[in-house]
C-alpha cells in the first residue's frame, strides 16, 4: 500500500490535503448512489389515480372546512378502498370512527385506506375535515373509493358537487356531531368544483401499491392434513426477470416466520398481536358499584357492526372471487374443513393482512416461498396472495390453495395442504389489510454491507485517480504532482451534480428513490471517466489566459459587487436545475409548488450574515443592504 501512494507524497502539503478531500468526497457519495441503486433500494412509491373525481371546496373562502357523504350498503363489503388528496392536512372519520389522518405542509397530500371494517350494512357517513393554513386559498378535498358487496355487486364515489360541506359544525342545531348519521344533510350547503391554477395538479406519493386493495380478495386458508399447531408451508413462483415489483399479502392463525429465497422477510418478532395468550387468573366476583349499574342500565350507543363471528360459512357460489392461479382441487376445501371443527373454536384472535414489498428478493426463474407457522391454541393455518408485475405492465397473481406444500420442522416428506376455506370465511372474515416493511435482522444488512460497499468505492477511486495520474504524467511527460493535483479537480463537478441529485428528493413531486436510479450511477461513472479526457487538451495557453482573466477580474470588479455576484450565480445554478429536472421528468411549475432550493440558499446566507459581513466589509452601506436582506426575507 505504502509504494502504491508513494506519488502523493510529491504533492504539497495543501494541495495534498484538498485533492484528497475531493476524491475521498467523490468515492463516498458515489458509493453512497451504488449502495442505493443496486445493493439495497430504498421502498417504492407511487401516484394515486383519482379517476374523474373533482377537487371540490366550500362556497365561500374558507381555510377549514368541514365535508360529508353519505353512502348506502345492502351488506358489509368484502372488499372497500378509499383515496383521500387534500390542501396540508386532512382527518377522515367514518361512522364514528377515526380511519387516518395526514399533514404535510405546503404541499397536497394524499393517501389510501382499507376501509371494509369501518363501513356497515346501511346508511354510512363519509366525515373529511381538512385544514390548510400554509398558504392563501380555501380547504380543497379530492376523494376516489370504492366497495365491492358480498355477490359481487360493486360500487364507487367521488368527490364532486353532490357533497356538502361546511366551514363551521354548528351549522346545524341541536347535540349531534357532524359526523352523525342524524345530521339533516339536506340543509348543509353543496361543495363547488374548486378553481385551481396549478397543471398539473401534484400530490404527495404514497407507500402503498393502490393494487393491493383494487384487486379481488384472492387466497384460501391452508392447513396442515391432520391439523397440526405447528407447519411449514411452501410453494414456488416463476419470475421471467430479476427484481420485478412483487408485493405479498399474508396472515397465520399464529406466529409466522416467511422466507423469500432464503431472505427472512418478517418473523415473530414483527407480529405481536399474533403471539399466543397466555391463561390467565380466574376474576374475582364483586358486587357492582352504583355508577357501574347505571352504565349496565343504560343502552349501548346504536352502532351496527359487522357480525363476523355470526357469518354462515361461505358456499361455492358466494365464495371469494377466484384469481387466475386458482386450481381445480380447490373445491374440495369445504369437506376438509369439517374435519377440523377445531379449527374455530381455538383461534381467538383475529390475524391482519399483512402486505410486503418483496420485489428485492425476487430472482429470475423459480422461487421459493417458506412460511412457517406456529399457533399453541390450534391447528397452524396460512393464507397468502401476490403479484409480479411483468414488463408489459400485466398483473401475475399467486396465492395459497391446495397446491401448496406442507411439512414440518424435522423435515418429513411434504404433503399437499387442505384448503380450510376462503378468504372471508368463519371465524374472521374479510381481514384488515396493512402495510408493513421486511424486517432486517442481520447486522450484514444493516451495517456491514452499506460500509462495504461505500468503503470499496473509495478505494476504488483512489486507485483510479493515481492509475489515471500515473498514465497522464507518462504520456504528457510532466511531473507527476501536476497531473495528480489536475485530476483531483476533475472529481469536483462529480461531486456538484450527485449533491444536485440529492435535492429531489426533499420535493414531494418525486418519489423518494428517484436520485438512486441506475441509469444516474452509470452516466456518474461515465461521467468520472470521461472528464480525464481533459489531461490531453492543451492547457498552457488556456492557463495563462485564464490567470490573466482572473486578475482582471479582480482589479475591475469591486468587493461592493461581490455579494450580488455570489446571488446572481445561486439563482442562476437554481434555476438552470430546475430546467433541468423539468425536461427529464415533464413537470412544470405550478402556484402550490415548494419555493426553489436557490431561494432557500439565498436566504440562509441573509439570515446567517455573511454576505452582510461581506459588504460591511467593503463599505457598502448597511442600511441598503438591510433594506434588501428584508425584502428577500419576507
Amino acid at each position: 500500500m505504502e509504494p502504491f501512494l508513494r506519488p502523493l507524497r510529491n504533492l504539497p502539503p495543501g494541495a495534498r490535503r484538498g485533492s484528497l478531500v475531493l476524491v475521498l468526497l467523490c468515492g463516498a457519495l458515489l458509493g453512497f448512489f451504488i449502495f442505493r441503486a443496486f445493493a439495497s433500494p430504498l421502498y417504492r412509491q407511487y401516484q394515486l389515480d383519482f379517476g374523474a373525481a373533482q377537487w371540490i371546496e366550500p362556497a365561500e373562502f374558507a381555510p377549514v372546512a368541514y365535508f360529508r357523504r353519505e353512502i348506502f350498503l345492502n351488506a358489509a363489503p368484502e372488499q372497500a378502498w378509499l383515496e383521500v388528496a387534500a390542501t396540508d392536512s386532512f382527518k377522515i372519520i367514518i361512522n364514528d370512527r377515526t380511519v387516518g389522518t395526514e399533514t404535510n405542509l405546503k404541499t397536497r397530500v394524499a393517501q389510501i385506506y382499507d376501509v371494509k371494517r369501518s363501513l356497515k350494512p346501511g346508511t354510512n357517513v363519509i366525515a373529511i375535515s381538512v385544514v390548510r393554513d400554509s398558504y392563501p386559498g380555501s380547504a380543497q378535498l379530492l376523494v376516489c373509493g370504492g366497495f365491492k358487496e358480498p355477490g359481487g355487486k360493486t360500487g364507487s364515489f367521488i368527490s364532486d358537487e353532490q357533497w356538502r360541506v361546511t366551514p363551521r359544525t354548528g351549522i346545524v342545531q341541536g347535540t349531534e356531531e357532524w359526523v352523525s348519521p342524524l345530521v339533516q344533510e339536506q340543509v348543509w350547503p353543496n361543495a363547488r368544483r374548486a378553481t385551481i391554477m396549478e397543471h398539473p395538479v401534484h400530490i404527495t406519493w404514497v407507500e402503498r401499491n393502490p393494487l393491493l386493495l383494487r384487486l379481488p380478495p384472492s387466497g384460501k386458508w391452508i392447513t396442515a392434513e391432520n391439523a397440526s399447531r405447528e407447519a411449514v408451508f411452501s410453494a414456488s413462483v416463476h419470475a421471467e426477470r430479476a427484481r420485478p415489483e412483487t408485493w405479498i399479502q399474508v396472515a397465520s392463525s399464529g406466529s409466522l416466520d416467511l422466507l423469500v429465497n432464503g431472505k427472512l422477510i418478517t418473523g415473530m418478532a414483527a407480529s405481536p398481536l399474533k403471539e399466543p395468550k397466555m391463561p390467565g387468573l380466574p376474576r374475582l366476583t364483586r358486587e357492582p358499584l352504583e355508577k357501574e349499574k347505571v352504565e349496565m342500565t343504560t343502552p349501548p350507543p346504536a352502532i351496527v357492526r359487522l357480525p363476523q363471528n355470526l357469518k354462515p360459512l361461505p358456499t361455492p357460489s358466494s365464495s371469494a372471487s377466484p384469481s387466475p392461479s386458482s386450481s381445480p382441487s380447490s373445491t374440495a376445501g369445504p369437506a376438509h374443513s369439517e374435519s377440523i371443527p377445531e379449527l374455530i373454536a381455538t383461534s381467538s384472535q383475529k390475524p391482519t393482512l399483512d402486505a410486503y414489498d418483496i420485489s428485492y428478493w425476487i430472482k429470475k426463474g423459480p422461487n421459493t416461498i417458506v412460511a412457517t407457522v406456529r399457533n399453541t391454541q390450534g391447528p397452524a393455518r396460512f393464507l397468502a396472495s401476490g403479484f409480479i408485475v411483468r414488463k408489459d405492465g400485466s398483473i401475475q397473481q399467486f396465492e395459497t390453495n391446495s397446491d401448496w406444500r406442507v411439512g414440518d420442522q424435522q423435515g418429513a416428506q411434504k404433503q399437499r395442504a387442505v384448503e380450510a376455506g376462503s378468504n372471508g370465511s368463519a371465524p374472521w372474515g374479510y381481514l384488515t389489510q396493512e402495510l408493513h416493511s421486511p424486517v432486517n435482522i442481520s447486522d450484514l444488512d444493516v451495517v456491514a454491507k452499506p460500509i462495504a460497499v461505500i468503503l470499496l468505492t473509495i478505494v476504488g477511486t483512489i486507485a483510479l485517480w493515481l492509475l489515471a495520474s500515473r498514465f497522464v504524467a507518462a504520456k504528457t511527460h510532466e511531473a507527476l504532482r501536476y497531473a495528480l493535483a489536475r485530476d483531483a479537480l476533475f472529481h469536483a463537478p462529480i461531486i456538484v451534480g450527485l449533491l444536485f441529485l440529492l435535492l429531489p428528493r426533499y420535493d414531494f413531486r418525486f418519489p423518494i428513490n428517484w436520485p438512486f436510479q441506475p441509469r444516474f450511477v452509470v452516466l456518474a461513472i461515465v461521467a468520472l471517466l470521461g472528464v480525464r479526457l481533459f489531461h490531453f487538451v492543451p492547457h498552457g495557453r488556456i492557463t495563462a489566459n485564464l490567470s490573466a482573466r482572473i486578475r482582471q477580474l479582480k482589479n475591475t470588479v469591486s468587493a461592493e459587487a461581490l455579494p450580488y455576484l455570489l446571488l446572481a450565480m445561486i439563482i442562476g445554478l437554481g434555476f438552470a436545475f430546475g430546467s433541468l429536472v423539468s425536461h427529464l421528468t415533464g413537470l412544470r411549475e405550478g402556484s402550490d409548488r415548494p419555493l426553489p432550493m436557490s431561494w432557500f440558499l439565498i436566504r440562509w446566507l441573509l439570515r446567517a450574515g455573511f454576505l452582510a459581513s461581506r459588504s460591511g466589509r467593503s463599505g457598502c452601506r448597511p442600511s441598503l443592504w438591510a433594506h434588501f436582506a428584508s425584502g428577500l426575507s419576507r
